[in-house]
């Protein structure tokens, strides 16, 4: 999973666990307990923009056939290309999901969306990025597989910006499970 220039350290005087990952902080938590609030907020999307929480769908009084007909005839996204949504805290949403497509979720689309989240934070001086587990809610990748991936582009991306990773997790069972799998890499 690593090379030998890939040694997170865990720093052992916090309340939560925070690592160390090629000179960025990597707080991992479930998303309840965030300590504070991120420069920009990652969430995971669709190529039609409806999963989730930031899904285009809205409560609408309108017949189902006339919602229908405006999905689709409205845009879709292209798998592994990310949005910027304004909002507080802002938005990048990765579109991670093709719907159209078996498997809905593809791993290069995952490092693509990373990459250009990465890049993104990096050209707008954002110090703190909020993110979820990339692929693992509604893509089918193994929490173990969706982490790998998340680090493969972190030392990737080896710029100084974003400083700090929130990973948000759904439950502490996933934190302690990517913990676990923290400690095996580092041989704590």
């Amino acid at each position: 999973m690593t090379s030998d220039s890939f040694k997170p350290t865990l720093i052992r005087d916090r309340e939560q666990p925070e690592w160390q990952v090629d000179g960025r902080a990597l707080f991992i938590r479930p998303a309840t307990h965030m300590p504070w609030q991120a420069d920009v907020r990652v969430v995971e999307q669709d190529s039609w923009l409806v999963l989730g929480e930031s899904s285009g769908l809205r409560e609408d009084e309108r017949p189902a056939w006339v919602q229908a007909n405006q999905l689709e005839s409205a845009p879709s996204y292209r798998p592994g290309s990310v949005i910027a949504r304004a909002g507080q805290p802002p938005q990048l949403m990765m579109i991670l999901y093709d719907l159209d497509q078996q498997p809905i979720c593809q791993p290069h689309w995952v490092k693509q969306a990373l990459s250009a989240v990465l890049d993104h934070a990096h050209d707008h001086d954002l110090s703190r990025l909020q993110i979820p587990l990339p692929g693992y809610q509604y893509g089918g990748l193994t929490a173990e597989a969706a982490f790998t991936l998340l680090l493969g582009e972190l030392r990737a991306h080896r710029q100084k910006k974003p400083a700090t990773i929130l990973l948000a997790l759904p439950d502490e069972r996933l934190r302690q499970q990517l913990l676990s799998l923290l400690s095996e890499i580092e041989g704590c």
